[in-house]
């Protein structure tokens, strides 16, 4: 079979929004789009652009106004609720707080589609619930009580009861939206690692948008009720990234895939030194700052930084003389309101 051939879920003329008739709202229209096997797909955009409507769409949660929905080549809406529970799990971004529940006893959850409310958990059943608790690395925690572990501990419980669901297919609706900068980063390994390991197809929701330029096969871009998709890099190269985030006090910086703020530079400054961390660090912070920097030879005020084993150290030269600084933050300091 060809890979193109290889997808899971395949979406057709799709419109996604609330109402019907006369009070439609539409959020995101036209989309027609194949989402392969194995791939970890993220769905980005702006605040109330559609993101988790598209979601909740796709996996049967929420009706979409037009278009047609195939998983496995079957529309969705011809499963029985049991029978897509098995098919697609999701993970809502709604935190969990739930009292006198153990880890255990939440991922066990994710077996229901396979026992009923009522049936009683086989030895198989076990193994891959014990397989899903260590897949999320909680082996340790699956005693804890979830209200009584961190954000980033319930979030991974919350994708362990979806791997105990055992589909191949899981939507995410904002896994990190509540975690630290580590967390976030963990839990993307951890969702890249399903993809590659146990061929598992991903679709989820973000607005870290560095992660997912370094970790997503494909994007979904919303925008303006369209939506364009591509490898992290057709977006890059396309500019589709820089239409969406460019703004009157922000800017994407296509080269390095970042997103600043943008600075007026006022005053002009002159800067010395090899090719070094240190200097990229000290134009860094002398943009921040509201500098224009330049190579050019003779400029005052300018900065001259020396990097030895001992340390870095830095001139700020300028008509009234020269001073030894020690840290970018002095450096800072004296040129914050700076006058010849």
């Amino acid at each position: 079979m060809d890979i193109k051939d290889r997808y899971i879920v395949k979406i057709i003329d799709l419109c996604v929004g609330y109402g019907r008739g006369s009070n439609e709202i539409r959020l995101v229209d036209g989309i027609s789009i194949e989402i392969h096997k194995g791939m970890l797909t993220a769905v980005m955009g702006r605040n109330g652009s559609g993101k988790s409507t598209l979601l909740r769409s796709i996996c049967g949660l929420q009706r979409p106004l037009s278009g047609s929905i195939m998983i496995n080549n079957s529309p969705i809406n011809s499963y029985s609720l049991q029978a897509r529970a098995m098919k697609v799990s999701f993970v809502s971004t709604e935190p969990i707080h739930v009292s006198h529940m153990r880890i255990a006893d939440l991922v066990s959850l994710g077996r229901i589609p396979h026992t009923g409310w009522f049936g009683r958990l086989s030895d198989e059943d076990r193994i891959i619930i014990s397989d899903a608790i260590a897949a999320t690395g909680l082996t340790e925690k699956q005693d804890a009580f979830i209200d009584e572990i961190s954000d980033g501990e319930r979030q991974r419980a919350m994708i362990a009861r979806a791997l105990s669901q055992d589909t191949d297919i899981i939507f995410l609706d904002e896994p990190t939206a509540f975690l630290d900068v580590i967390n976030r980063y963990d839990i993307f390994h951890l969702l890249h690692k399903l993809t590659r390991e146990r061929d598992k197809t991903i679709i989820f929701s973000t607005h870290d948008l560095q992660l997912a330029l370094s970790e997503a096969d494909r994007i979904l871009l919303l925008d303006k009720k369209h939506m364009v998709h591509g490898a992290p890099e057709d977006l890059l190269l396309s500019d589709e990234l820089s239409v969406l985030f460019n703004g009157e006090h922000l800017e994407f910086n296509r080269d390095n895939a970042s997103l600043a703020l943008k600075k007026e530079l006022t005053n002009e400054i002159g800067i010395q030194g090899g090719d070094s961390s240190a200097l990229s660090f000290t134009v860094k912070a002398l943009e921040r700052i509201g500098f224009a920097v330049t190579r050019q030879s003779g400029k005052l005020p300018a900065v001259i930084v020396n990097e030895t084993r001992d340390g870095c150290s830095w001139l700020l030269q300028k008509k009234s003389g020269t001073i030894e600084l020690y840290s970018i933050y002095d450096l800072s300091l004296h040129l914050r309101n700076f006058s010849n």
